[in-house]
C-alpha cells in the first residue's frame, strides 16, 4: 500500500531522530524540511533511471507550417509534454511519408545545416534539442502530427499527496530521503550507511523492470601495429622491429 506523504514525512523524522515539530533557526519546521528531503529524493532517482511509470507517450503533439522550432511544454506552438526529462523517439505520422525523426547533436545540426531557410519547407527527418525546445529540419511544409515517447519527472509531493509518481517505491524514497536529511545536518556516518542502502534499493528497482533499454555496439578489429613510432626509439620498452635500435647491443 502506497504511503502519503505525511506519512512519510513521519519515518523520516524518526529515523532522523528529530521532531517533526523541531524549529530550525530560519524558522521552518522539519516537516517542511523533510518534504524537501523526499522531492530531493526523488529527483536524484529519475535522473538516475527512468522507470516505467514515469514514461510517457504524447500523441497529438503536432507541426505548424514554416516553424521549426517547438517548446517542450509551454509558450507559442509547444508540444503539451509534462515535465519531460527527456526525448527519447519521436515519429512523424503521415499518411503517405510516415517517419521516426533522427536525432542529431546540435553541433552537427549548426556544422551541416547552418541557416535552415535556404532549403525548402518539406516533411521533418532530423530533430535536435535545445535547451526546453525542439528543432525540427526540414521545415515542415504542413501540420504533421508527432508522436512523443518521453521519460518525466516525478511531480512534487504536497503535504497532502495521497502518494507518489512513483509506484511501489516508497522504501526507496524514504531510504533515500533520509540519506539526503543527513547530508543536510552533516552527519555524514550515518550517511554514508543510508547511501550504501539506498544504492541497494535503487539497484533492486532497476533490476524489477526487467528490460533495460541498451543495445551491444561491437567495435571493428583495429590491424595497427603496436607500439612506439619507429622515430622515438628511447620511448619503445617492447623493441619494435621498425625500431632503427631494434637489435642494437647496449
Amino acid at each position: 500500500m502506497a504511503k502519503t506523504a505525511a506519512q512519510m514525512i513521519t519515518i523520516v523524522a524518526d529515523a532522523l531522530g528529530k521532531s517533526e515539530n523541531a524549529i530550525a533557526i530560519s524558522g521552518t519546521t522539519l516537516q517542511d524540511r523533510c518534504l524537501d528531503f523526499l522531492n530531493w529524493g526523488q529527483q536524484r532517482v529519475a535522473r538516475f533511471y527512468s522507470f516505467h511509470e514515469l514514461n510517457i507517450t504524447n500523441e497529438s503533439a503536432a507541426t505548424v507550417a514554416s516553424i521549426s522550432r517547438y517548446p517542450l511544454s509551454t509558450g507559442t506552438n509547444n508540444l503539451g509534454l509534462t515535465r519531460p526529462k527527456d526525448i527519447q523517439s519521436i515519429r512523424l505520422i503521415d499518411n503517405h511519408d510516415s517517419r521516426i525523426l533522427t536525432r542529431k547533436s546540435p553541433r552537427w545540426f549548426d556544422k551541416h545545416i547552418p541557416l535552415i531557410t535556404n532549403y525548402t519547407d518539406a516533411r521533418p527527418h532530423i530533430y535536435i534539442r535545445w535547451g526546453n525546445n525542439i528543432e525540427v529540419f526540414r521545415r515542415p511544409d504542413d501540420a504533421y502530427t508527432l508522436y512523443i515517447r518521453y521519460p518525466q519527472w516525478a511531480s512534487d509531493l504536497t503535504l497532502t499527496s495521497t502518494s507518489s509518481d512513483f509506484e511501489n517505491k516508497d522504501q526507496l524514497l524514504i531510504s533515500v530521503a533520509i540519506l539526503e536529511g543527513y547530508l543536510h545536518f552533516e552527519e555524514y556516518e550515518d550517511a554514508k550507511v543510508w547511501l550504501q542502502r539506498s544504492v541497494g534499493l535503487l539497484m533492486d528497482a532497476v533490476r524489477a523492470e526487467g528490460d533495460v533499454d541498451w543495445e551491444p555496439e561491437a567495435e571493428g578489429m583495429s590491424l595497427t601495429q603496436g607500439g612506439y613510432t619507429a622515430g622515438e626509439p628511447w620511448l619503445d620498452p617492447y623493441a619494435n622491429t621498425n625500431d632503427p635500435l631494434y637489435g642494437y647491443a647496449e
